[in-house]
């Protein structure tokens, strides 16, 4: 069961999508700082303005090669990028998609393991209303014994009406538990449906097993390198640690960037001559971008990272803080159910004394008679 809501539960269903568009996301940052190459080609019909820049194309002189004012243009050929990360500002933001994607598996493996909880705890939930219901049928049949018991004595007139009228009370209020415990079951199996998104008939029969006896026990010492096997912890390390590397991205972003453009083909103006070797064109284009006036855009940008890396360390921090406190009252309430049925206990001990002594009394106690004396009619 736990293994078809891990398949078919929602939220396992989101958390997988997550998972995939993070490393998407990874995918698409981390060529941003590899070679592009492209190809191209262009069809350009236009008519030349005889008062623009290229204005003596507009005349129509084939000895001069001019032959305005339409011109046909073709260009075909193949262009690429190359940016160069001198300051490592690509490398970082690659870092921090790659935290970000660390993050959503630490976060799926999360929610699996609050499914699995989930499941385990209404299966289990399950299981020991089957074991009350068998009790409660076992002690509907003792309550049917003593109200049979007790019309028989109230027939006779041995004993008063109102000890009947009791015994057929805690007669119907055990009919009543019953069927409250009979509720249960159909809301436990109706939220395991929902919650593994199963159809009306999507879950197999739950039959009634035995408890497992429990092993689980607390290590001697809470050290909080335990709190590392808590998922939902590593998953906003992570985010902590991607939110550093887009701090520095933002920090790259104030040194000049440089790149590094190139076209191999052909241009002509007129398509005829569009693949003879006069119309071969090269261009090797290096650039260098350095921001100078940005009115506060990079600025505003870093002191977001900062803020945001800030608010991530205590969200970080105050839930290791919560998980320690969570498992600490873990286990000091984990005692008082233990503590609750030893009282328990303790009482039903003092009841099987007590009918035990009921019990001798009933049967004469130590009491033993002398030999029959025969008893003769006067």
């Amino acid at each position: 069961m736990i293994d078809q809501a891990l398949s078919d539960a929602p939220t396992m269903v989101i958390a997988r999508t997550r998972v995939a568009q993070a490393r998407s996301d990874v995918e698409l940052v981390r060529t941003g700082s590899s070679l592009q190459v492209v190809a191209l080609a262009l069809l350009n019909c236009e008519h030349v303005s005889a008062n623009g820049f290229i204005g003596p194309f507009a005349m129509n002189e084939p000895a001069l090669g001019l032959t305005g004012p339409w011109y046909t243009e073709g260009v075909v050929g193949l262009g690429a990028g190359l940016t160069v990360d001198i300051w490592g500002k690509q490398r970082a933001q690659v870092a921090a998609s790659l935290g970000v994607s660390n993050a959503r598996l630490a976060e799926t493996s999360a929610v699996e393991l609050e499914i699995s909880t989930d499941v385990a705890q209404l299966y289990y939930g399950i299981q020991t209303t089957y074991q009350l219901l068998d009790l409660l049928d076992e002690s509907h049949e003792v309550a049917e014994f003593s109200v049979e018991a007790h019309e028989a004595r109230v027939a006779r007139g041995l004993e008063a009406r109102t000890l009947l009228e009791e015994a057929r009370t805690e007669q119907l209020a055990i009919e009543q538990q019953t069927v409250a415990a009979q509720g249960q079951v159909r809301q436990f199996r109706e939220s395991m449906r929902a919650l593994a998104g199963a159809g009306p008939n999507g879950l197999p029969a739950i039959e009634p097993v035995a408890l497992p006896r429990s092993k689980a026990a607390l290590p001697t010492t809470l050290s909080y390198e335990l709190l590392a096997r808590r998922p939902d912890l590593q998953a906003m390390r992570w985010c902590v640690e991607s939110s550093f590397d887009r701090i520095d991205a933002a920090k790259a972003a104030f040194y000049p960037s440089f790149d590094i453009k190139a076209f191999f083909g052909f241009n002509a103006l007129h398509l005829a001559d569009l693949f003879t070797h006069a119309s071969q064109q090269i261009n090797l284009i290096p650039g260098l971008y350095l921001p100078i006036f940005d009115s506060g855009r990079l600025n505003a940008n870093l002191s977001g990272a900062r803020e945001g890396s800030n608010l991530l360390i205590e969200q970080y921090n105050q839930a290791v803080l919560n998980a320690v406190r969570d498992v600490a009252q873990t286990a000091l309430e984990a005692r008082q159910p233990v503590i609750a049925e030893q009282v328990a206990l303790l009482t039903l001990r003092v009841q099987m004394l007590s009918q035990e002594i009921a019990l001798t009394k009933a049967l004469g106690g130590g009491y033993r008679a002398e030999a029959p004396v025969e008893l003769m009619p006067r």
